[in-house]
């Protein structure tokens, strides 16, 4: 029976963890949304990074072109701030949804 629960427990904790990790997540880009600056575009991209180039190396790519990759959407993210932040005042739940492949990673 210990078993059961403590499986159930470590469960709870990973999903504590994960929605943990997503309100930062979301804290960041709505910073960035809604003052885009320099230090808030680095703290976007220390944070986003990681997670593309994670995405395309599940994807079988090389770790330089994972890079490379993860390099042309966060930069593509900065080009589109403007667009995303329109949608982002007229429907909130689009802005929270920036980066949807990568919710589970």
């Amino acid at each position: 029976m210990g078993g059961v629960a403590e499986r159930g427990s470590k469960a709870m904790h990973r999903e504590l963890i994960a929605s943990e990790r997503l309100q930062c997540e979301g804290a960041i880009t709505e910073n960035y949304l809604e003052a885009p600056s320099e230090s808030s575009f680095a703290e976007l991209f220390r944070t986003f990074t990681p997670q593309l180039v994670a995405f395309f190396r599940a994807r079988h790519c090389e770790l330089s072109l994972a890079e490379d990759l993860a390099q042309d959407v966060m930069l593509t993210v900065h080009r589109k701030a403007t667009q995303v932040l329109f949608l982002w005042i007229y429907r909130p739940p689009v802005g929270l949804r920036l980066f949807p492949a990568l919710v589970n990673c």
